[in-house]
């Protein structure tokens, strides 16, 4: 059986573990330690980081974007202010986009 564990304060719903489960083997327990958004990489891009744990080893995925838009918008005043479930979903996005683009390091 395949299990969770979240660390990274947000409220998860069965469909999002569900979703982040599909893109591990039978039998792994999963944690999400940390997620690092718009990470500055150079020449207008940005790295997006997903620390986790995958039956106890620790891996580091991530995704290059040149989304400038959005990252002025996450970083601004305007996204603290928004509602904390709109925030939780941005930021399931978010995993959910680094887990696909990761996905064949992961199966």
């Amino acid at each position: 059986m395949k299990t969770l564990g979240n660390y990274l304060n947000i409220k998860t719903s069965r469909n999002f573990e569900r979703n982040v489960l599909k893109f591990f083997p039978k039998n792994s327990k999963v944690t999400l330690d940390k997620i690092d958004l718009y990470t500055f990489a150079g020449y207008g891009q940005y790295k997006n980081y997903l620390y986790l744990t995958v039956n106890g080893e620790d891996m580091k995925l991530s995704i290059y974007h040149t989304n400038s838009i959005a990252k002025d918008y996450f970083c601004s005043e305007a996204f603290d202010n928004l509602s904390e479930r709109t925030q939780d979903n941005y930021i399931k996005g978010c995993v959910l986009d680094i887990l696909e683009a990761n996905a064949n390091y992961l199966k």
